[in-house]
């Protein structure tokens, strides 16, 4: 373990004495609510991959890093990478192409092709796609007698990824309110629900799957969390994200918090994210029932983090909760 991650883990292990009575004996994980020997890392609260992120880190177990980093968070990024490269651009590129699937539609139709890599077979056929840069030579799973002779390719990026968007900002609420507050946040019922039953349970059940097998059982789990994550439409003021700024709002019953609203920034995008309070039955009780039923209006309450102590508005606001943005298909685990 290096000195920054040691002096990190100590400095935690004094939060954790503080809140629990105790001291962890090698790293109280936030997500998996276990104590045991494992390889621990660097994690950036915000994937590093994001352009002009913030490069805040935390400590976390590897395996959970990396597991929620290559199946979920690697594909979360691609949709800022389709913001960012035109569609043609993506097919010329192998790499691109693998991470935003590009369409190539040839005579109207959509049609399979792959890049080539020497001879293809009989019943394929071999296109040229002009670009702004260069033609871009593809092979068509089409034979070449139904292929017209100049036939001009049309390509377009439709891909959208909604449950690697989900889950990616699930995790980055979670490491973000972790990161402000430590323990506190973590061992409350809130921290619990987001960190173990979201985020941990899946991981347990999931990590031995292959990739394919995990995001099948993905769509199971994490369907039922997707009313916890909307885009931000218009902004009242310009945040830069809770973890930069330490501004978030409180969703209140009269005066009682019952959920965070985090901002999360990834690129351009802005995100909010609802974490619950759960401090007690009659928040526990409304969180529940926003999951299940979302209301279309909220009350809210502009606070910032002061590093020791919550600085709350005395006013408040009403914030508009869009429809869901996430489309989740019938796939059903198999």
């Amino acid at each position: 373990m290096n000195a920054a991650l040691k002096t990190h883990v100590t400095r935690l292990n004094a939060d954790y004495t503080n809140v629990s009575g105790s001291p962890f004996h090698y790293f109280f994980c936030p997500i998996l609510y276990q104590d045991e020997e494992t390889e621990l890392c660097r994690a950036h609260v915000i994937n590093k991959s994001f352009r002009d992120s913030d490069r805040s880190w935390t400590v976390q177990r590897a395996d959970v890093d990396t597991f929620y980093g290559s199946r979920f968070e690697a594909e979360f990024i691609a949709i800022q990478e389709k913001d960012r490269h035109r569609a043609d651009e993506a097919l010329a590129d192998t790499v691109l192409a693998r991470q935003l699937r590009p369409r190539l539609i040839l005579g109207g139709a959509d049609v399979e092709y792959y890049h080539p890599r020497g001879d293809i077979p009989p019943e394929h056929s071999m296109v040229e796609v002009a670009t702004q840069a260069h033609e871009v030579q593809l092979a068509v799973k089409r034979p070449p007698e139904t292929i017209q002779d100049g036939l001009t390719g049309m390509v377009q990026i439709e891909k959208s990824f909604p449950l690697e968007a989900l889950v990616s900002l699930l995790k980055a609420a979670h490491l973000t309110l972790f990161y402000l507050l430590g323990y506190c946040y973590a061992l409350s019922g809130g921290g619990y629900f987001l960190g173990k039953t979201v985020l941990g349970d899946f991981f347990l059940q999931n990590r031995k799957r292959e990739r394919d097998d995990v995001l099948k059982s993905a769509w199971t789990h994490f369907k039922q969390f997707a009313n916890m994550v909307r885009p931000v439409l218009s902004r009242p003021f310009s945040p830069q994200g809770t973890l930069t700024d330490h501004l978030l709002y409180f969703c209140v019953t009269g005066n009682r918090p019952w959920a965070f609203l985090i901002f999360v920034k990834t690129e351009s995008h802005l995100s909010a994210v609802m974490v619950p309070v759960m401090d007690g039955a009659e928040t526990t009780l409304r969180f529940t029932e926003f999951l299940e039923r979302p209301c279309s209006t909220l009350d809210i309450r502009l606070a910032r983090w002061k590093g020791e102590a919550w600085e709350v508005s005395p006013k408040s606001e009403t914030a508009i909760w869009p429809a869901a943005p996430f489309d989740f298909p019938d796939r059903q685990e198999t």
